[in-house]
């Protein structure tokens, strides 16, 4: 009995010690440093405060509220009628994409829409040592660091840790990256730095879109219709209709003139009433387009201390000048402390929205700018047979495709491409790779199966595998199948994408 009293009385001690030391013992629970992975526009949960169920208004999309909205094109079409209102395409568009998305749109001085709450940040463990940052992603970045700065403490604290690995993806890493630079002097609890698809650099048809000048031209439609089907150019039916002007034809002088003439002003208006409210879209729109977009969506007094949205203006304009336009710079002096590494994705093709849509991306962000200077063929092509790589010889950095040369991006020795995942889009191997870069302090050359180029294997969506040479069709009887098969796959793809 005294025996088992003494045993008893050891394991209530120890049990005692356990929940008084759980923090400090947390950090055992994994062989790595945690890591903080800063999501890209998944964020916070968004919801009517009356809504029992917390739908989400922001990310991901309630497909259920807009494809109710398609259903109510009837009623705006009789409101309109009633009210006499002379352009009737006009108020259905208009109506359904403020009917859509509206409650998104956020006050002068960033508040929200009336009866909308956010969900206060809270720590997010995912397994194995990872910790989701969620956040309001309508924001300015500059607002949201003192947010991740704490959420880096709490996870510390949690964990019993000194340090953390930081990753951020698409919109999260122009986040890391205004985390990088107004924390410069303070980044000795970061062990290393992953940028996943950044978008830092901005969004092509963002800025044209914003700017009023989004433009659909045939090369770029006709690359996102070949991109469904997911077959070579030269050998379709679409590349026959091209190279005999059909397409020159059908969109310069029909379709595109229509559509503009149709939706122009609708969307204009939704992107000032809407769009244009919610800071975070000033984030991604480029350079170039940033001026004339404020002209577009404000005035040509946008810069008075007395507009409307003067705070928003006046927050989006020092991201720009401070973050966007010094990336490269922050992102160089961070590197000097930290490991710094990139993902960048391609092989998709682009939303063909601006006069950018030509060049090679994953869907959203063009690769030269993802990958801080990549040199890269125009979609569909090659670098050429005479071209050569411009820097570091003594190392490859031409992929077996020739589209592009790594060499002359920022971080050319730790920056991996990755053929055929879209911009959002995740695999198991993807999640791997994020996890051997940052856990091992990865090169491009480290480990032969992790090279730096990568793509989706035919075989097996969740693998990634060395990129290999493309398949070039000489045949004529192949070319002619292909041909023929074009519609067929594009009509079974569009059922496939409604219906998955």
């Amino acid at each position: 009995m005294k025996l088992f009293k003494k045993v008893l009385c050891l394991a209530l001690t120890l049990l005692m010690l356990f929940s008084c030391c759980s923090t400090a013992f947390a950090a055992e629970t994994y062989a790595h440093l945690p890591q903080v992975y800063v999501t890209g526009f998944q964020s916070a949960n968004i919801y009517y405060e009356n809504d029992p169920d917390k739908k989400p208004l922001f990310a991901p999309v309630d497909t259920d509220r807009i494809l109710g909205n398609l259903n109510n094109i009837d009623e705006y079409l009789v409101s309109s009628i009633k009210n006499r209102e002379p352009d009737l395409l006009y108020t259905c568009v208009y109506s359904f994409l403020w009917d859509s998305f509206g409650m998104l749109a956020m006050g002068p001085d960033g508040s929200n829409s009336e009866g909308v709450v956010v969900e206060p940040t809270v720590l997010t463990h995912t397994g194995d040592g990872r910790y989701e940052f969620l956040y309001d992603s309508r924001k300015n970045p500059l607002d949201i660091v003192p947010e991740l700065r704490n959420y880096i403490e709490l996870v510390k604290a949690e964990t019993g840790s000194d340090k953390i690995e930081l990753v951020g993806s698409s919109y999260g890493v122009a986040v890391v990256t205004t985390y990088l630079g107004v924390y410069e002097n303070d980044l000795d609890d970061i062990d290393s730095v992953l940028l996943c698809v950044p978008s830092v650099g901005g969004i092509s048809f963002f800025g044209e879109l914003l700017s009023g000048n989004f433009n659909v031209d045939y090369i770029s439609l006709q690359n996102f219709l070949l991109g469904l089907v997911n077959i070579n150019n030269n050998n379709t039916l679409l590349g026959i209709l091209n190279s005999t002007g059909v397409f020159d034809l059908l969109f310069a002088t029909i379709a595109v003139p229509a559509l503009r003439m149709a939706i122009y002003d609708a969307v204009l208006d939704i992107c000032r009433d809407l769009i244009a409210t919610i800071p975070a879209i000033w984030v991604t729109i480029q350079d170039q387009h940033f001026v004339p977009a404020m002209k577009t969506m404000y005035g040509e007094n946008w810069e008075s201390p007395d507009h409307k949205y003067a705070q928003l203006i006046s927050t989006a304009k020092l991201y720009h000048e401070n973050v966007m336009l010094k990336a490269e710079d922050i992102l160089l002096k961070a590197s000097e402390k930290v490991h710094l590494a990139v993902i960048c994705k391609y092989g998709k093709a682009p939303i063909p929205l601006s006069n950018d849509a030509v060049h090679m991306e994953d869907g959203l962000a063009t690769l030269e700018i993802s990958s801080f200077g990549a040199t890269c063929a125009l979609y569909g092509e090659t670098l050429g047979s005479k071209y050569t790589q411009a820097k570091y010889t003594d190392y490859s950095f031409i992929d077996i495709n020739n589209q592009i040369d790594a060499s002359t991006c920022l971080f050319p020795f730790t920056t991996w491409f990755l053929k055929g995942l879209e911009h959002s889009q995740k695999n198991e191997d993807y999640w791997q790779l994020i996890n051997e870069i940052v856990y091992r302090d990865l090169t491009v050359f480290s480990d032969e199966n992790l090279p730096q180029f990568m793509q989706v294997s035919e075989d097996d969506a969740e693998r990634l595998i060395p990129l290999v040479e493309e398949k070039q069709y000489s045949n004529f009887i192949v070319k002619f199948f292909e041909m023929l098969l074009t519609p067929v796959r594009f009509i079974f793809n569009i059922i496939k994408s409604l219906f998955k």
